[in-house]
């Protein structure tokens, strides 16, 4: 994979030399796009295989996938609002991690979700993975790296939390995985690949770790 970095509002000085997040940054660029290319064609790259990836490699490296709302339990507001992760750095700030392979419509709700993390301090950085926009046609129609870097460089004088935007894309053909060749499969896959939940998605990237990663 490659990978562009965007810092905004200083973020770049509250990350620097924090290990979760050059882990994470360092997992960015090596894994390979899971491709499910029987059961969509037009759409090769899985979204739900790619989440999945994330949530296994996340939880490795110290992150937390399981506490991730935008107001913790408790808070005067009680919308159920989540990210996708949630942390603390060796420096003591907190992160809100959002990770958007989804539509054009929930990259526009992760920044409603990034306001809320600012109008009420539940944390302190946010952290913001989205496919480069080559690679963002592949996985439908979704909001790509470089339209959301415009958006928030448009939005910087009323949303001032520090922000890394991390835009990902394979180098190479090569660095496209064919699961339906690589990883055994199990029911239709026209349809079982489009529509099972979380927990089959993350069974199956637990299953086939050694070959995903």
């Amino acid at each position: 994979m490659a990978t562009e970095l965007r810092y905004y509002n200083k973020a770049k000085f509250f990350f620097k030399d924090q290990k979760k997040v050059s882990d994470l940054v360092d997992f960015c660029e090596s894994f390979n796009a899971p491709t499910t290319p029987t059961a969509n064609r037009k759409y090769p790259v899985s979204q739900k295989i790619l989440n999945a990836m994330f949530r296994y490699k996340l939880s490795q490296i110290g992150w937390d996938i399981n506490n991730k709302r935008v107001y913790p339990s408790g808070h005067v507001v009680k919308a159920n609002h989540e990210g996708d992760f949630t942390g603390e750095l060796e420096n003591c700030i907190t992160v809100f991690g959002e990770i958007e392979f989804g539509n054009v419509g929930s990259s526009f709700r992760d920044l409603i979700k990034f306001i809320q993390v600012e109008s009420f301090s539940t944390y302190d950085a946010i952290i913001f993975i989205l496919p480069k926009k080559q690679f963002a046609k592949k996985i439908e129609s979704i909001g790509c790296y470089e339209d959301l870097c415009k958006i928030i460089a448009y939005l910087s004088t009323s949303l001032n939390v520090p922000i890394l935007i991390i835009g990902i894309e394979p180098k190479t053909n090569q660095h496209y995985l064919d699961c339906e060749i690589h990883c055994a499969l199990t029911g239709n896959q026209t349809t079982d690949w489009q529509t099972q939940k979380e927990q089959y998605w993350d069974d199956f990237v637990n299953k086939h770790a050694k070959t995903l990663f």
